[in-house]
């Protein structure tokens, strides 16, 4: 079977997706085996963050890297970059300004590191580089 792959991980996942059981998610990963726990981190960045809301993938996005921020951090910066790109989120959405505050109030250096090592070669002005390294609080970008 793929590693990727586990159809009940899936159909679980899918469920707390559909009700937005964002307590649940956690639960329900906190109870899973290392394998099925990556497995389901990939589902939840490759699949499932992909059809989410802009307002349900930040707020996911904020309490997984809150929670796991060593599995969670580049699998949601990696999940959002397409869509950045695509627009269907934005670094001004109301959710990413969230992310952001928490990101530099918890002095989560390594975290917003990550995300800028994910999202800036995706830039495509120079303004939204300068506008993420502010709300980042990215003082000297060298």
């Amino acid at each position: 079977m793929d590693q990727h792959y586990h159809p009940l991980i899936l159909q679980r996942l899918t469920g707390l997706f559909a009700a937005r059981d964002w307590d649940g998610l956690q639960t329900y990963l906190a109870s899973l085996s290392n394998a099925h726990f990556r497995t389901a981190g990939y589902l939840i960045g490759e699949r499932l963050m992909q059809k989410t809301s802009p307002d349900d993938f930040w707020e996911v996005m904020l309490r997984l890297i809150h929670w796991q921020p060593k599995a969670f951090t580049v699998t949601m910066a990696k999940a959002a970059t397409p869509r950045l790109i695509g627009g269907s989120l934005t670094i001004n959405d109301t959710g990413f300004l969230r992310l952001a505050q928490y990101l530099c109030t918890e002095e989560r250096w390594i975290d917003r590191q990550k995300l800028l090592k994910q999202w800036l070669p995706a830039a495509r002005d120079p303004q939204t580089i300068e506008r993420l390294f502010d709300l980042l609080q990215v003082e000297d970008p060298r």
